[in-house]
C-alpha cells in the first residue's frame, strides 16, 4: 500500500488534523476522534472501528508494515514529514503512527442492559482517569457509562488512556449535573438504584446492590458535586488500611465496578 502523499505542517489537511487532536468543538462537529499509537489503533480496530485515513511519520511504512497489510483495501495512507508529529501530536514522544477513525453510533441508554451497572462519572477532569474508567467499565461488564461535564469524552488522550474501550462500551455525554438531567436518566435508566463513591460516611461496597446499579463518581478535586445531593439512594465507601484518606477516582471506580461484577457472578452461582 502506497502513501497518498508526505504532508509537512504548514499542510491544509495536517492543520485540520492538528484541531482535531486539540479542539473538542471540531471532534464534535466532525464526529471523529484521532487514535496515537499503534496499541490504540489495534484496539479501536478490534472493536469494529474502522480506520479512515492512516498517519505514517518517517520511516512508518517500513515499521508498521504489519499494520498496513492488515488493513482493509483502499483505506488512505498519509505520510507526514520529519518533526510534523511531534508539533501535532498530544504525546511526548509519538510513535510515528496515528488515525483518525468516526465516534462509535453509541445506543441510547434506555437500551443498555438492565441487569447491568452503569458508571456516571460527574465532573472527572483527568483525560487518563475517565479513559481508565472506560477500560475498567468494559472489563467489569458495565452496560454503559455516562458522562456529564468535565473533560471531553473524544479527547485522544481519554480514547488512548481507554486502550480501545472507547469503542466497546456505550457512552451518553450529559452537558452538567442538574436536577433536570438526573431525572432524564433516571426515565431513561428504568428503575435502578443510584450509589454516590464517597471519601467517607458511605456503606461498605460488598454490602451495597451494585449488580445494577447506577455507580457516580465525583471530581478529582471536589468529589460528588452538591446538586447531587438528595438524588442518590446512598452513598459507599471504599474501606481503606494505612496512611491513605482517599483513592484515585479511576482505582475507585474500578474497585466499585468490579465488586459489581463479583456480585453478578455470586449471584449466578447461588440460583
Amino acid at each position: 500500500m502506497s502513501l497518498a502523499a508526505r504532508l509537512g505542517a504548514g499542510n491544509r489537511e495536517v492543520k485540520w488534523l492538528r484541531e482535531l487532536l486539540r479542539d473538542p468543538a471540531v471532534r464534535r462537529t466532525e464526529g471523529r476522534v484521532v487514535l496515537e499509537g499503534l496499541r490504540v489503533i489495534h484496539g479501536a480496530c478490534a472493536r469494529g472501528a474502522v480506520i479512515e485515513t492512516l498517519y505514517l511519520g518517517p520511516g512508518g511504512e517500513h515499521a508498521f508494515a504489519f499494520l498496513l497489510d492488515a488493513l482493509p483495501a483502499g483505506t488512505r495512507v498519509v505520510g507526514l514529514r520529519d518533526g510534523v508529529l511531534e508539533r501535532i501530536g498530544t504525546v511526548r514522544t509519538p510513535q510515528p503512527v496515528l488515525a483518525v477513525t468516526r465516534v462509535p453510533r453509541w445506543p441510547d441508554p434506555s437500551a443498555w442492559a438492565p441487569e447491568r451497572p452503569v458508571l456516571f462519572t460527574a465532573a472527572v477532569a483527568d483525560p487518563g482517569n475517565l479513559g481508565t474508567l472506560l477500560r475498567s467499565a468494559e472489563a467489569a461488564g458495565a452496560a454503559g457509562v455516562v458522562c456529564a461535564a468535565g473533560v471531553d469524552v473524544r479527547s485522544p488522550k481519554v480514547v488512548r488512556a481507554s486502550a480501545g474501550a472507547f469503542f466497546g462500551i456505550p457512552v451518553h455525554e450529559v452537558a452538567d449535573v442538574t436536577v433536570t438531567h438526573i431525572a432524564g436518566l433516571r426515565d431513561a435508566l428504568g428503575p435502578r438504584r443510584w450509589w454516590g463513591a464517597a471519601a467517607y460516611g458511605g456503606r461498605p461496597p460488598e454490602d451495597v446492590p451494585l449488580t445494577d446499579a447506577v455507580v457516580v463518581l465525583g471530581s478529582e478535586a471536589h468529589g460528588l458535586p452538591s446538586t447531587l445531593d438528595g438524588q442518590l439512594d446512598g452513598r459507599c465507601t471504599i474501606p481503606m488500611e494505612g496512611a491513605a484518606d482517599s483513592l484515585n477516582v479511576a482505582v475507585a471506580g474500578s474497585v466499585l465496578l468490579f465488586t459489581a461484577a463479583a456480585q453478578r457472578r455470586r449471584a449466578r452461582t447461588d440460583r
